[in-house]
């Protein structure tokens, strides 16, 4: 962490010196830390798509799950064919499915709408 700190203060365009703290941050559980790393590379380089990544995985960790969403999405019009971003949106989609499940059930939705006469046709 020290040494990305003092590449940052010797050269405070280096987009890399962002993306390598915003992971240590990461690791060590420092999201808000992390988070402002990560913006930051978008902000300096929009083409640096690491950056997007380290935003979108911190968010998730954060339970920000819409707006990792939509940081993978941005990543996608930079990087079309990137695995981990088409991978994070696949999760998403998935997990967005479930969590309105889950949600329904909590509210006893999902008993009506999985036995109504509707899904028996």
């Amino acid at each position: 962490m020290k040494h990305y700190s003092e590449a940052i203060k010797r050269n405070p365009n280096d987009v890399r010196a962002y993306s390598n703290r915003a992971a240590c941050y990461t690791k060590l559980g420092a999201l808000p830390e992390g988070l402002k790393d990560a913006e930051k590379c978008i902000e300096l380089d929009p083409s640096f798509t690491k950056g997007y990544s380290r935003k979108g995985a911190i968010q998730f960790f954060m339970k920000e799950y819409d707006k990792a969403m939509e940081t993978y999405q941005e990543g996608l019009k930079h990087d079309p064919k990137n695995q981990e971003f088409l991978d994070g949106v696949r999760r998403f989609a998935n997990f967005g499915i479930l969590s309105l499940l889950f949600n329904l059930a909590k509210i006893g939705l999902v008993k009506v709408l999985l036995f109504s006469d509707v899904w028996n046709r």
